[in-house]
């Protein structure tokens, strides 16, 4: 699956080198075995050994700094063969080496397709014209020569001098595939590689000779190092002391084989931007050089520490361990479970497909999960963490960061300041933190917690449950049946659609039920509910509350506290509970009890017939809007105000005629009341 560069603030994605091609080192590899030595007029041959087996060599020809490079380059097809060289100071050795003759060249006895004894020789004036160094032409003669050696041709049907392309049997006929090659990577202009001295066999040679002497399933077995502080033979641990000073005085190739063990390539020195990608067969670019290290195709790296510049850098399809290090690095998991360190700078961490964990550390950062069941740790500064597909974990970790959770049931967590988190699909869980942050659950039956700061929380679609803790928060619950708990601060809760529990909790909160059959819980505090659409239930709590039916049969309790109840449209039933409540009828035929303490009914011309369930003449109030004139129950005289009024086994009936019509423009029933005096009235 390619990476998935997208999403809120997702970076521009990074270049990485074309696999090399499998078909062209094939090509190579079979002309290095066989092709070049049919094309001679001879036949291929090999020593008669095995990866594990020996083979006995002379060095005694050599001075000091030619047996140090022979011993090295030795090393090199050691590491790649499995064929152990065994240095001996009398008799004959199956591969004799000398410094005689000019130049350099290697030849070999065979009998019946056997090699019984090869001889290599590279002049002194060669390492005296080339350096003893290990980062150097000296260096790579002597592995090209044991590779002759060893049966190996050239790349092409040259010997001696040869052009490119000219001279070439393939395109791919470079350094960059073969150390049989005569040309450099610059040389073959098709490479896109920097010129570098090559310090092992390649791509193409390591095939070449596991057609002659089979594949070496042990090659850098164990816990290998490759670079800074390498374990992983005499050319790599050469190599990884010129890297320790963080730049190269010569350039320098090479390919790493190994075939288990849980490895490591550590370029943390490295002070120019690499790309890196750990994928077999393919190259990579560090110490300010293109294409100069490349992995065999078989070859499994699980862990990478790279350099101080602005990196690029992919995994494989092992459990990766990958540390940026400083600079802007963009880090692809691939699709093992891997952990990614963006460490210091503004990195871009990519997941892949299986369970990721991943630190951006310093920076501002950008991280995406995409598939698997991630780990997202944003760090210090202004992060963006997606989690993709899957059940994610987030942390925000400090600075104003953006955490999207995306598919899957996702539990995020804010702890910096002022950040946004969002759900997206799936059953989330979100967790606001200590400062004003923003909480979308949006699709999915979703969990908030706002934490400490002055939040706002959004349910979204799904049946969600919101809890608003400290600080004076927002809290709204969107499509569903949510539940929204405000906490310990003057809260505000919007039910949303659906039929929805809203609960203020401590301090003076503000309640708004919206769409759909809704319950309200004022409890401490001096709050106001307002029911809106639906048939809802309004329950004022603790305080001295205000209640708003709105739209719809609503149910309004005061309780405790001194409350202002008012009906809106439909028909409506007030309770004002214990305290001095003030009640309003609306539109509808409503029913008012004022409970303990002594209540105001407070009657408008708008509504319907009324009962008020439990007046106390002396006690309770009834305010009609102006003076009243009561006139027991005699007819209207055409005076406005007046007021009559009659009584019955079932209680009182009352006629207003507020505008002097002889008409009454109000009507309302006293349930269970047998007096009514001018007194009662406002």
């Amino acid at each position: 699956m390619p990476n998935s560069y997208s999403g809120t603030g997702a970076p521009a994605a990074p270049t990485f080198a074309a696999a090399l091609s499998t078909t062209a080192v094939t090509q190579i590899a079979n002309q290095l075995a066989s092709g070049f030595w049919t094309a001679q007029g001879g036949v291929s041959a090999k020593f008669n050994v095995k990866p594990g087996g020996t083979l006995t060599v002379d060095l005694n020809a050599l001075t000091a700094e030619g047996r140090t490079l022979a011993l090295q380059a030795l090393d090199t097809w050691t590491q790649v063969t499995g064929i152990r060289f065994q240095a001996v100071t009398a008799g004959a050795a199956q591969i004799t080496f000398d410094d005689n003759d000019q130049g350099a060249y290697s030849w070999s006895n065979k009998a019946a397709r056997v090699i019984t004894s090869s001889h290599v020789n590279v002049s002194t004036d060669w390492i005296a014209n080339y350096g003893t160094d290990p980062a150097g032409y000296s260096l790579q003669t002597y592995i090209h020569e044991i590779g002759h050696a060893l049966g190996l041709g050239h790349a092409g049907n040259y010997n001696g001098s040869a052009g490119y392309p000219n001279n070439a049997l393939f395109a791919a006929d470079s350094w960059q595939m073969s150390i049989m090659s005569y040309f450099s990577q610059t040389e073959n202009t098709t490479t896109g590689a920097s010129f570098a001295w090559v310090l092992s066999p390649q791509l193409a040679d390591i095939r070449a000779m596991e057609t002659l002497y089979g594949a070496n399933s042990k090659a850098g077995f164990g816990a290998t190092t490759y670079g800074v502080g390498s374990n992983a033979g005499l050319v790599h641990q050469a190599i990884g002391a010129l890297m320790a000073g963080g730049t190269l005085a010569e350039p320098v190739a090479f390919t790493v084989v190994d075939r288990g063990g849980t490895d490591l390539f550590d370029f943390s020195t490295d002070l120019a931007a690499q790309v890196i990608n750990l994928t077999g067969g393919t190259s990579s670019n560090i110490y300010g050089l293109r294409g100069n290290l490349v992995i065999e195709a078989a070859t499994v790296i699980e862990n990478l520490k790279a350099g101080q510049g602005s990196d690029a850098l992919r995994g494989n399809a092992a459990a990766n361990l990958i540390y940026g290090g400083n600079g802007a690095d963009t880090i692809e998991g691939g699709d093992g479970a891997d952990q990614l360190f963006g460490d210091a700078g503004g990195d871009a961490l990519l997941g892949g497909l299986s369970n990721d964990v991943m630190t951006g550390g310093d920076g501002a950062d950008w991280l995406n999960g995409e598939e698997g069941n991630d780990k997202l740790y944003g760090g210090a500064d202004i992060d963006t963490l997606l989690g993709g597909a899957g059940a994610d974990t987030l942390y925000g970790g400090e600075g104003i960061d953006v955490l999207e959770g995306g598919e899957g049931n996702d539990a995020i967590y804010a702890e910096g300041g002022g950040e946004q988190l969002s759900g997206g699909d799936g059953s989330d869980k979100l967790y606001g933190g200590a400062d004003v942050d923003t909480l979308l659950g949006e699709a999915g039956n979703d969990s908030l917690y706002g934490g400490g700061g002055v939040d706002v929380l959004e349910g979204g679609e799904g049946n969600d449950a919101i809890y608003g803790e400290a600080g004076a928060e927002t809290l709204m619950g969107g499509a569903g049946s949510d539940k929204l708990y405000g906490g310990s601060d003057a809260d505000a809760l919007y039910g949303g659609e659906g039929n929805d529990l809203t609960d203020g909790g401590e301090a003076s909160d503000a309640l708004w039920g919206e769409a759909g059959n809704d319950t309200l819980y004022g409890q401490a505090g001096d709050d106001t509910l307002t029911g809106d659409l639906g048939n809802d239930s309004l329950l004022g709590g603790d305080g001295a509350d205000q209640l708003d039916s709105g739209d719809g049969n609503d149910g309004l309790k005061g309780e405790a506290g001194d409350d202002v109840l008012a009906s809106g449209a439909g028909n409506d039933a007030l309770d004002g509970g214990t305290g001095d409540d003030r009640l309003t009828g609306g539109a509808g035929v409503d029913q008012l009890t004022g409970g303990l303490g002594a209540d105001v009914f407070v009657m408008v011309l708008e509504t319907s017939r009324d009962t008020i369930k439990d007046f106390v003449s002396g006690t309770d109030h009834i305010d009609l809007g102006m003076a009243v004139q009561m006139i027991g129950g005699a007819a209207f005289s055409g005076t406005a105000g007046e007021l009559r009024h009659s009584v019955s086994r079932s209680g009182i009936t009352v006629e207003f005629d507020a505008n002097g019509d002889g008409l009454g423009d109000l009507t309302f029933v006293l349930s269970r009341a047998t007096v009514l005096l001018a007194g009662d009235f406002l």
